[in-house]
Order: structure tokens, then C-alpha cells, then sequence
């Protein structure tokens, strides 16, 4: 992820914030997947705030979990600027 960035700001393009999605495999209990994804989505937001500090940017970043919803994960790692070896590895996380 954090690749991403440092491309986009070769690209001359600035990040003014982050809103971070975090999501749960299918399977389990509803409750669990919930806590699941908002704990990713917190460990990823806690990743960028420091990257951010690091390069003395200030980039708000906002977490939320959704839960269980692989058809928007799905399209989500689909659309994004990632390599068919990086998207299939994503995808093959949850399997």
C-alpha cells in the first residue's frame, strides 16, 4: 500500500486524506468478522499515520470496518493500480 503513495507523489499528484475500508473473509459469525475488519482497517490507518509522520506530511486517515462484504473487496482490489501478481495474491488471502 504504502508504495502506492510514494508512486503518486512521483506522479506529482497529493494526498490530502485516506479513507481506509477493512473487511472480513467469508465465514463466521457476523459480530466477529465486524470486530475482524475494523481491527485491519485500524492496523493499516496506524501503518499510513506513521508513513505520513515520517515524510512530515499531515494526511488525515480514517479506518472503518465492514465487515463481510467479499463482492466490494473483490472489485475494489480489481480496480486498483496493482500488478496481476499482487491483485492474485490479495485475492487468494481469504481462500
Amino acid at each position: 500500500v504504502i508504495s502506492h503513495f510514494d508512486k503518486l507523489s512521483e506522479l506529482g499528484f497529493d494526498v490530502t486524506s485516506v479513507s481506509v475500508d477493512g473487511f472480513a473473509s467469508q465465514g463466521g459469525r457476523d459480530s466477529f468478522n465486524l470486530v475482524l475488519a475494523n481491527n485491519r482497517a485500524e492496523a493499516v490507518k496506524q501503518g499510513l499515520d506513521e508513513y505520513f509522520k515520517g515524510k512530515s506530511k499531515d494526511v488525515p486517515v480514517a479506518a472503518s470496518g465492514r465487515g463481510e462484504d467479499w463482492e466490494r473487496f473483490e472489485l475494489l482490489v480489481k480496480t486498483v493500480d496493482f500488478t496481476e501478481e499482487e491483485r492474485k495474491q490479495i485475492l487468494d488471502i481469504p481462500s
